[in-house]
């Protein structure tokens, strides 16, 4: 089955007729911690337009940022027109579209499950090689929130030791 798959694409490819937009499946990346994730996609023929679904929950108040590197390769080129964020809490129908998907940032988000859309188009190469291939890979995570240099933490039990020890001062008399 699948080889009558490739060979119709390799007609539809060679015939020069424009593809409509596909989606693949939604792929879900999990929580998002503060670690990367990685999501990618990969293309043997030229797809014309395509949108690539993929969900993560965030678990609290925070915010996603990330980015994409496109690959191509041989007989194809990918280019990436944009990243857009729908669900959690931004509420029905609301998407915020970045359309910078080599780093995209989204701020502002609450926790819940959210839908990240990475849009772009695949097209044959003016390219000598007959083989070769297109994708792109994506990464995004949770940033960490601001963590106090240990200088600092060391300066604020200082000023609350003397604080303490004024209080207590006065106190005595």
């Amino acid at each position: 089955m699948r080889i009558k798959a490739l060979a119709a694409a390799a007609i539809v490819a060679a015939s020069g007729v424009s593809l409509p937009a596909t989606a693949s499946a939604t792929t879900d990346l999990g929580v998002l911690g503060t670690q990367w994730t990685t999501f990618q996609d990969w293309f043997f023929t030229p797809v014309g337009p395509f949108t690539d679904l993929y969900t993560f929950t965030l678990q609290d108040a925070a915010s996603a940022t990330g980015g994409t590197i496109q690959l191509d390769f041989g007989n194809l080129d990918i280019s990436l027109q944009s990243v857009s964020l729908s669900g959690g809490t931004l509420g029905s129908g609301t998407t915020l579209v970045d359309n910078t998907p080599g780093q995209f940032s989204f701020s502002g988000l609450g926790f819940g499950q959210y839908q990240l859309a990475v849009t772009g188009t695949v097209s044959a190469a003016s390219s000598a090689f007959n083989a070769g291939g297109a994708g792109y890979v994506g990464y995004i995570r949770d940033p960490p929130g601001a963590v106090p240099e240990p200088n600092a933490l060391a300066l604020v039990a200082t000023g609350l030791f003397f604080l303490g020890l004024m209080g207590y001062r006065r106190k005595q008399t």
